[in-house]
C-alpha cells in the first residue's frame, strides 16, 4: 500500500465526510442558486425623421447608432434604477442581472436574469423595463433634431437551471478530488509526517526500519533491529499504544547509548523531528509505524 493510500486511510473519517459535504454541495448550490427566470426583450429600431427614411444610407447608418446607445443603457446605473423603482422591487446585484445586446445592426435585446424566488414578480419588472426603455427614446427625441421609434417591444421568458446530470458530474469529480486532496492538505496543514522521504531528509545518515503495526510477524523484525545496535534506547514519538516496550526518557540516554525513535505516519509532527534531530544527531535507529 503506498503513501497516498495510507494518507487516506489514516483519515478515512475526514475523508468519508468530506465527500459527502462535497458532493452533496452542488446539489444544494443547484437548489438554491441554480434556477433563474431567463427574460429576454427584443425590439427593432427604426427611423421617424420623413427625410431620414428617404435616403436610406443614413436612415440606416442612424438606426444602428442608435441601437448601439440603447445597448449600452443596461450598464447605466441611472437606468437600472429606474427599471427598479418602477417595478418597486429590491433585486441585489442587479448590474449583475441585466445585459444587453446589439444584434443584426438594428435590432436590440436586453435579458434578465431574475432569481427564482422573485418568479411572481416576473410581470412587474418586464413591463418596467419596457416602460423604461420607451420613456428613454422619448426623453431622447425630445431632445435630439434626428428622432427614432422602435417596432413593438416583445417579451419573453423561460427558466433556465443548470441539468441535474451536470450537477451530478460536477458532485462526483468534486467529491472524489476533493476528499482524496484534504487528508494530504489537513496533515501538511498540520506538520504531521506523512511519508517516509521526510524522514530521510531529517534524518540523512539512519537506519529506519517500516512496520504496520506489532504482530508476532513483525515483533521479530523489531528485535532483530533493536539488537543490530549496540545499547539501544528506545523514545517514542508515536501515540500508540506501546505498553509492551521499555520505553526511555531523552534526559537519561547516556553517551554509548544509541537511540532508536518510534515515529508514526500522520501522529508525529515535523517540528518534533527536527528537535530530535538536533538533540540526537542524525545517526540513530528510527522505527516508523504506518
Amino acid at each position: 500500500m503506498n503513501y497516498f493510500l495510507l494518507t487516506i486511510f489514516r483519515n478515512r473519517r475526514k475523508t468519508f465526510i468530506s465527500f459527502l459535504v462535497l458532493f452533496a454541495l452542488p446539489f444544494i448550490i443547484n437548489f438554491w442558486y441554480g434556477q433563474t427566470i431567463k427574460i429576454t426583450t427584443y425590439f427593432t429600431v427604426v427611423p421617424l425623421d420623413n427625410n431620414q427614411q428617404s435616403n436610406h444610407f443614413y436612415a440606416a447608418e442612424g438606426s444602428e447608432k442608435f441601437s448601439e446607445v440603447i445597448a449600452g443603457w443596461a450598464k447605466n446605473p441611472n437606468f437600472r434604477k429606474k427599471i427598479l423603482d418602477t417595478a418597486q422591487l429590491k433585486i441585489n446585484n442587479f448590474k449583475r442581472k441585466i445585459f444587453a445586446r446589439q444584434q443584426n445592426r438594428f435590432n436590440v435585446f436586453f435579458t434578465i436574469d431574475l432569481p427564482i424566488n422573485l418568479k411572481n414578480k416576473e410581470k412587474e419588472i418586464t413591463e418596467a423595463l419596457q416602460q423604461v426603455i420607451t420613456d428613454q427614446i422619448s426623453e431622447f427625441n425630445r431632445n435630439s433634431i434626428v428622432k427614432f421609434s422602435t417596432t413593438k417591444i416583445t417579451s419573453q421568458s423561460e427558466l433556465w437551471f443548470i441539468p441535474w446530470a451536470w450537477t451530478l458530474v460536477i458532485s462526483l469529480i468534486l467529491g472524489f478530488f476533493g476528499a482524496t486532496a484534504i487528508p494530504f492538505l489537513w496533515e501538511n496543514f498540520l506538520g504531521k509526517l506523512n511519508n517516509k522521504q521526510q524522514l530521510k531528509e531529517i534524518f540523512s545518515e539512519s537506519e529506519i526500519l517500516t512496520l504496520s503495526s506489532f504482530s508476532l510477524k513483525d515483533s521479530v523484525i523489531f528485535e532483530k533491529f533493536i539488537t543490530s545496535f549496540s545499547s539501544p534506547k528506545i523514545i517514542s514519538l508515536s501515540q500508540q499504544d506501546l505498553s509492551m516496550l521499555e520505553l526511555t526518557e531523552i534526559s537519561l540516554i547516556g553517551t554509548g547509548d544509541t537511540p532508536i525513535l518510534i515515529v508514526a505516519l500522520g501522529e508525529t509532527s515535523l517540528p518534533d523531528l527536527e528537535n530530535m534531530q538536533s538533540i540526537l544527531g542524525s545517526q540513530i535507529g528510527i522505527i516508523l509505524l504506518k
